[in-house]
């Protein structure tokens, strides 16, 4: 297999599609970007009367000791600096306001993508290394874009009118100026592919540094209970030493590129005093021009310097707009179904419905299943028999291979599924525990609800059996993933929370892992209080789950097998 960091690095210094993507973001703000390079036009016209007032001074008012008149030129240049730094302030305000737009969209559009893909990328993807690329990745194109637009574009219009400048001043010391940049352009081009390079690898040891961080804090139990400090603290000091190793190798190319423009300023300097001293004794260039032109030359560096950085950032920027473009552009998305909004009533139906992940064998086939309104359906089934699979056919994550599944008679193809969801609840085998309270657990995803549903649904669920002898209620923190309270008491804080928003179907998956069966026989029994008891469906290996089941049904091999009750 190839390595995806070597296959990175074989990328174009500039990836045409990369910056299509990332220059989309940029289309809303076109206004706003014309306006800057105005602003940036203005300082760059300033640049001409500060040029030449200093050329006359020292051409004229210098040698006839005017003293009054120098003051007056010294006042003048002092005005225009202050007015080019009022322009170069009001270009950066809008040139913040630009980027901030920008990364907005750009962090944005990403945030949307992670709600359209599919379980499939959920499943397979490296959901830490993914957080890291958002993360950094978007935060680098930010610093890219506050360069491009608030001093690359000031740069560039400054060296294009200081050019004018020098060609005016002498035209010839200028022509032997332009024999250094062929040299500067290849050094930088040859430095930008190091750079490039450096780039990815630091980016990806980035990656596995955010992901061993990311492992620590979220196992650290496992890590104690394996005995596994010695091991896992060995791994991620490793980590952070490639992290320094690879930091150490970009950031001395960085300095290398910065070392080199002081080094081509520096032979610059040396040509124009030997030139402009060959000029003014034959008397083709006077001190004032020599002065001037030295002093132009000196901004003509400065901001070339900004170019060959913005340059740099460009290289940098170009790996992490692949990588943002390469997550847009994933397909692994969900599976589309229609816009039809119903009012669920409870009632699911699956004829003939097969399914199978990509060219594996089929994990259910030919299956038929009823759920109605106020009934109890218990499937029991091994590990790895299709249980789960069943319940992501269900809430709509994935569609069936063959055949077809519908609510209250209406094909799935059809409904709307995050409103069909909104009347589902359902409780996994492992409750999703946020770090919050119980209220803020509970409440999660509810737009709108009360005190007294709250206490409801904790009721039907029996989380008022344990929260009342908790220090603060309701108000109690759970910790991380729940960690704070024991495994019943999560699963009852999860019931709760799909019963808040009076489910049609309530459907629990491997109850027993965490309730025995007193505790589900409650669950059930208090259900069947509620006015409009909603469709149960109990998932599970155990069989001790068929006591509390209208229908009994059996996954094996794919197939569902109705049992005696």
């Amino acid at each position: 297999m190839d390595d995806p960091t070597e296959a990175l690095s074989k990328q174009p210094l500039f990836d045409a599609q990369a910056w299509r993507y990332f220059g989309s973001f940029f289309r809303g703000q076109l206004s706003t970007i014309a306006l800057a390079a105005i602003a940036s036009i203005f300082q760059a016209i300033l640049i001409l009367p500060i040029i030449l007032l200093i050329r006359f001074a020292f051409d004229v008012v210098i040698p006839g000791n005017d003293i009054a008149l120098l003051m007056k030129i010294g006042a003048a240049i002092f005005g225009l600096n202050v007015l080019s730094a009022a322009i170069a302030v009001w270009g950066n305000r809008l040139n913040i306001k630009t980027v901030h737009a920008v990364i907005f969209n750009l962090r944005k559009e990403l945030l949307l993508k992670l709600y359209v893909f599919s379980r499939h990328f959920y499943t397979n993807e490296d959901l830490k290394i993914v957080h890291a690329r958002i993360v950094q990745d978007t935060e680098r194109l930010g610093n890219l874009s506050n360069t491009l637009i608030s001093k690359f574009l000031a740069a560039f219009f400054l060296s294009l009118t200081i050019g004018v400048v020098l060609v005016f001043l002498n035209g010839f010391l200028f022509s032997i100026l332009l024999l250094l940049f062929p040299v500067l352009f290849f050094l930088h081009h040859h430095i930008g592919k190091h750079i490039k390079k450096r780039v990815v690898i630091f980016q990806r040891a980035f990656e596995q540094f955010s992901r061993g961080i990311s492992f620590t804090l979220g196992f650290i139990d496992l890590i104690r209970v394996q005995a596994a400090e010695h091991q896992e603290k060995a791994k991620q000091t490793e980590s952070i030493k490639l992290l320094a190793e690879t930091s150490a190798a970009m950031h001395f190319f960085y300095a290398l590129n910065s070392q080199l423009n002081t080094l081509i300023i520096g032979i610059s300097s040396i040509v124009i005093i030997i030139f402009g001293a060959a000029a003014i004794a034959n008397r083709s260039m006077s001190i004032g021009d020599l002065f001037a032109f030295y002093l132009a030359t000196g901004y003509l560096y400065r901001n070339i310097s900004i170019i060959t950085d913005a340059f740099v950032q460009m290289v940098a920027g170009n790996a992490s707009m692949i990588t943002l473009r390469d997550l847009s552009d994933n397909n692994q998305i969900q599976p589309e179904f229609g816009t039809r909004k119903i009012c669920f009533s409870g009632n699911i139906s699956f004829d003939g419905v097969s399914f199978r992940y990509g060219r594996t064998s089929p994990i259910l086939s030919d299956v038929n299943l009823r759920l109605v309104p106020g009934s109890v359906v218990a499937i029991i089934g091994d590990n790895g028999s299709g249980k789960t699979t069943l319940i992501n056919l269900i809430l709509g994550f994935y569609r069936p291979t063959d055949g077809s599944i519908s609510a209250d008679g209406v094909s799935y193809q059809k409904l709307d599924m995050v409103h069909l969801r909104d009347a589902i609840g359902i409780v996994m085998q492992s409750p999703f525990l946020f770090s919050g309270t119980i209220r803020e657990n509970i409440t999660f995803g509810a737009v709108a609800t009360t005190t007294e549903a709250l206490l409801e649904s904790s009721k039907f669920a029996g989380v008022n059996d344990f929260v009342q002898s908790l220090p603060h209620g309701y108000d109690t923190p759970v910790g991380e993933e729940g960690n704070l309270l024991s495994g019943g008491q999560c699963q009852k804080v999860a019931i709760a929370r799909a019963l808040l928003r009076r489910p049609k179907l309530l459907i629990l998956d491997e109850p027993t892992n965490h309730l025995d069966n007193l505790s589900i026989q409650k669950l059930v029994s208090r259900l069947d209080l509620m006015d409009d008891k909603p469709a149960i469906l109990i998932v599970s290996h155990d069989m001790s789950v068929v006591n509390h089941a209208d229908v009994i049904l059996r996954i094996e091999n794919g197939k569902l097998i109705e049992l005696m009750n």
